[in-house]
Formats: C-alpha cells, structure tokens, sequence
C-alpha cells in the first residue's frame, strides 16, 4: 500500500497526543484523526470533541 508509512506515523504521532496517550484516556471514544486537528465521540456525551495536534 502506498500510504502505509503515513499511516504509520500519523497513529505513532496520535499515541503521543496528551489527551491519548494511555489506553485508559482512549477508551470509551470514537476518533478521527485529521490534519486539521483530532474529533473524537466520548462515551456518555452528547457533543463533538476536538482537539488540536500537539507538537509532541
């Protein structure tokens, strides 16, 4: 596949994201990543999150 490697990173780059970082903070939410910034459903609320891409 030819985007594999972006894939890759762009998954590495989410793992290192505050917000992210522990498997505890990712459970119970739906994520998009994009390069506009990180959309994301947390279980029990009924709003959009969002959060910007962090320089980590």
């Amino acid at each position: 596949m030819e985007h594999e490697g972006e894939i890759a990173a762009a998954i590495r780059r989410f793992l290192r994201q505050p917000a992210f970082r522990t498997h505890a903070q990712r459970m119970g939410k739906v994520v998009r990543l994009h390069p506009d910034g990180v959309p994301y459903w947390a279980l029990g609320a009924a709003v959009l999150h969002s959060t910007a891409w962090s320089g980590a």
